[in-house]
């Protein structure tokens, strides 16, 4: 008897996820959207805008010194800044770019792209080459510097769809307006990121994934954008976050978790980086650290000694 075949790996796709800060009255806000119902991959979850990086990103001009992401090529950390640009316009209509006279692009040229992209979308599909087709028809250039990548997450591999997520933030632009692009989600909201943890948690309309959970719970640090601005461009991303899987309890179990199979190596290398870095980990090590799925859908973050 012949023995079964073991099923291929599923793909990691490389991807960018920007998280855009604004101040309010009631203090720092995160802008959040929901994934239409029909998504393949977290369906009706509440995410910051993101998504694949495509191949046209990678030679895409970006204004001032090349990015750098730790561990990348020039090549392939222009490709994550440049998508992270591109799926925030995408789905929220916020354009992070300079003209030729380095410049940040007006208000309403911004509005005038966005319906130009909106015009050109086949179904809810916008091809990322006519996007940036008309990015260089205009003499346009992303602006580098208005990115901070601050986290590195991959998906776990039990999941059927995976990907090799960066995390960026970036201030809203002066005089731009976040809007809803109905293709690819179906609600946008400004949230305080307690506001946004405590609905989740209640069972409310917000449905957060592991990653935005913890990245609202680190954001949840700083009361104001300037504060948590310089803070995560100056901390960088950090190690990788690979979580495991653990279909028992079922939870999501942080690698600094003593229960993560990989615990012991990954804190021998990466303990000293952690202490460095605001909420990203407890300070005591290893610990209790996971997200625990409940009534099968919903995840609730547990901590422990």
């Amino acid at each position: 008897m012949s023995a079964t075949p073991r099923p291929e790996a599923p793909p990691i796709h490389q991807a960018a996820t920007v998280v855009l800060l604004r101040d309010s009255a009631d203090g720092m806000q995160v802008l959040l959207v929901r994934r239409h119902s029909q998504s393949s991959f977290m369906p009706n979850a509440t995410v910051f805008p993101g998504g694949k990086v495509d191949p046209e990103d990678a030679a895409a001009p970006v204004a001032g010194p090349e990015p750098a992401v730790p561990g990348l090529a020039t090549a392939a950390a222009r490709a994550v800044w440049v998508a992270a640009a591109r799926e925030l316009h995408e789905e929220s209509h916020v354009l992070l770019a300079v003209n030729a006279g380095g410049e940040p692009v007006d208000p309403w040229q911004v509005e005038e792209f966005t319906a130009e992209m909106d015009a050109a979308r086949h179904g809810h599909r916008l091809a990322s080459a006519h996007w940036h087709q008309a990015l260089r028809a205009r003499h346009w250039r992303i602006d580098g510097s208005a990115l901070a990548v601050f986290a590195h997450w991959l998906t776990p591999e039990a999941e059927v769809r995976r990907f090799d997520t960066w995390f960026a933030a970036a201030r809203l632009p002066a005089g731009q307006q976040a809007s809803l692009d109905p293709h690819e989600t179906t609600e946008l909201a400004w949230m305080a990121p307690a506001a946004a943890l405590a609905d989740h948690l209640r069972g409310g309309s917000v449905l957060l994934p592991p990653p935005t959970q913890h990245t609202l719970q680190r954001l949840a640090n700083w009361p104001t954008v300037d504060a948590a601005w310089q803070r995560l461009r100056a901390e960088g991303p950090g190690p990788l976050i690979l979580p495991w899987f653990d279909p028992v309890e079922p939870a999501s179990v942080m690698p600094w978790d003593a229960g993560h199979p990989d615990c012991r190596e990954w804190l021998a290398r990466h303990r000293q980086d952690l202490e460095q870095l605001t909420g990203v980990a407890p300070p005591v090590l290893p610990c209790r650290d996971r997200f625990v799925v409940q009534q099968g859908k919903r995840t609730q973050r547990q901590l422990g000694s």
